[in-house]
This record gives C-alpha cells, structure tokens and sequence, in this order.
C-alpha cells in the first residue's frame, strides 16, 4: 500500500493491529502518541479518518479546538455516584442474577454462532460489541469466562470451571466499571471545566438503594422541573435563566471533592509511549507501554504493580550478589 496516498481500500482497517499502528504511526504520529499500540478500537478508528479524508485525525481536531468548536448547548449533567464498597457488592449481585436468568445459556448460543462462522463478522450487533468470532473472542462480559465451560470434556471439573467463570466475570465486571469512573474523572470532568458554555454536574448519591426517592430521584427532578413541588427549584431557574448556579455541594456533601480530582492530568498534546522494562505484558515481551505525559508515567511508578516487581528484583539482585560471594568464598577454600 502506498502509505503516503490517502486514497486506499477500505479492507486496509482488516490488517493486524500492528500494521495499522505502524501505518498510524507514519500518516499521523501525533495520534499514534495518544494509544497503546495494542488498543485496535482506536487505532483503527485514526486510520479511517486518514483514509476518508486524506488528513490525519490530529489535525482536524486541532483545527476543531482552534475555531472554539464547543457543546452545542448549555448541558445539565448528573453522576449517579455510589461508594466503592457498596458497588462492588451490587455488581457482584448483578452478575448472580444474570446467572439465575441464564447467561450461560445465552453464550452457549454464541458459540454456536461463532462455530458456525469462520470469517469475521462486519456487520450487526457483532461489529456494534467488536466481535471477531473467528477467534471465538468477544469483547463482552460473560462469554470470554464461560468457554472453557462450555468446551470442558467429560473429565474436567465442569462445576469448578463454572464457579471459575463466575468469579472471573465478577472481576472484570468491576474492572470495567472502574474504567468508566477513571473516563468521568480523567475527560468527562477536564472537558467541562473547558467548555466555554456552561455544563455542571451534579453528584446523586446512590450508595443506599432504600434512599434512592430521597437522594437520587427526587433531587434529580427538581432540579429538571422546577417547582411544585421542588427541593431545589432555584437551581432549574437558574439554569434556565443563565444565572450563576450553587455549588453541587447543595445536592451531596463530597461534590467538591469528587469534582476536583487531585491527581494531575498531562493534556493530550503532551502523551507520548513510555516503555517500562520491568513491567512485562502478555502483548509486549520488551515491557509494559504506558500512554501519556510524564504526570501518567510517574502515577505508573507509583502503582503497586510495579512497586511490587521493583522489590522483587532488588531481592533478586541482593540474593545474587549473596550467591556470587558464596561461590568466590567456596572457590578461596
């Protein structure tokens, strides 16, 4: 292909990742900073904006922010928020009663899907969750942990592989969510202390379900409706009329708090890839990417992760240190 044509068959997104990444990296190595290598989603979506229209993606969002490109109008925002705790447990209860209404069943019916098909699937509900069943792999909660299940022999331990799944899917089900609050606290709230229109948000406190009327719905619409009858009508005036609005804090006590992270954030024009050494990953046998200013990379050093690997192997270093003395002292004898 000729890389620096911007006409291109549209079967060019079907290449591996890495293709798509180096490919990326030439016709817009300012996007290619902002990804990890191993994040297809993105990629592929930088390379088709290329390929559409002949300019990289960067660019064109550059000249976005430039000509003050804002949100259309004023935005009203509001984050049903609960405590960590509490949601674990409702996420762990979610997944057991989508066990009981037979989600098992449900994957079982994809793999039957996805054994029946051998090219990957470009098109429907497969391409809307980014299926690739030629791989049997689904990006979607629930079949990736059940397929050992459902392709266990007669020999395994069906109901320990199944106890396995379920666990595992509690997991990543907790895991997703929590990317979801790092998006809200690392874009969704950056954004809207840019905007130049107004968008507030309002914290719900949703940490007690029996409270859900009293803190959660109630407050919500009144602060949408107005009076009558209306905890909060000065708010929807005043959202309506223009006027200066009250702190969030009026609706929920930690508002200030959860609405200004103290964790710093590099803006997108400073992201670059940090290679870790220490920090291997299944994907990159050379180390673990980190994507971001130098504000990301040192919130890496600071992970237990990689604090973790960093006393291992100073362990490993003194006992080898140890180990040589040993042998040189065994050697003079």
């Amino acid at each position: 292909m000729n890389y620096d044509s911007p006409e291109a068959d549209m079967s060019f997104l079907d290449k591996s990742t890495g293709e798509l990444f180096q490919f990326l990296e030439k016709v817009d190595p300012v996007s290619a900073q902002r990804f990890h290598p191993s994040d297809r989603r993105k990629i592929q979506s930088k390379v088709e904006i290329y390929l559409r229209t002949g300019r990289p993606a960067s660019e064109l969002y550059k000249e976005q922010k430039e000509s003050g490109v804002d949100v259309r109008w004023d935005t009203l925002i509001f984050w049903v928020w609960s405590e960590r705790d509490a949601l674990n447990e409702r996420l762990d209860k979610r997944v057991d009663k989508m066990i009981e209404m037979g989600v098992e069943d449900e994957c079982r019916e994809l793999y039957s899907v996805a054994e029946r098909t051998k090219a990957p699937v470009t098109s429907g509900i497969f391409q809307a969750i980014g299926i690739y069943l030629k791989k049997l792999k689904m990006l979607i909660l629930g079949y990736r942990e059940f397929v050992p299940v459902i392709e266990a022999r007669a020999e395994d331990d069906v109901d320990a592989l199944r106890k396995e799944a379920i666990q595992q899917m509690k997991t990543h089900t907790r895991q997703y969510v929590r990317s979801q609050l790092s998006w809200i606290n690392n874009k969704l709230i950056p954004l809207c202390g840019q905007q130049t229109s107004r968008t507030p948000i309002y914290i719900l406190n949703a940490t007690d379900p029996t409270t859900w009327t009293t803190k959660v719905l109630r407050p919500a619409l009144s602060i949408v409706q107005g009076p009558p009858p209306s905890l909060f009508p000065h708010l929807t005036l005043a959202f309506q009329n223009g006027a200066e609005l009250p702190s969030p804090s009026t609706i929920f006590d930690r508002a200030d708090e959860l609405l200004n992270p103290t964790r710093k954030i590099s803006p997108p024009d400073e992201w670059k890839h940090w290679l870790c050494e220490l920090c291997k990953d299944r994907k990159n046998s050379a180390g673990f990417v980190v994507v971001g200013g130098d504000a990301e990379w040192n919130a890496h050093l600071q992970t237990r992760v990689h604090r973790n690997r960093l006393r291992r192997l100073k362990k490993k270093e003194a006992f080898d240190e140890w180990k040589a003395k040993q042998q040189q002292h065994i050697q003079k004898e």
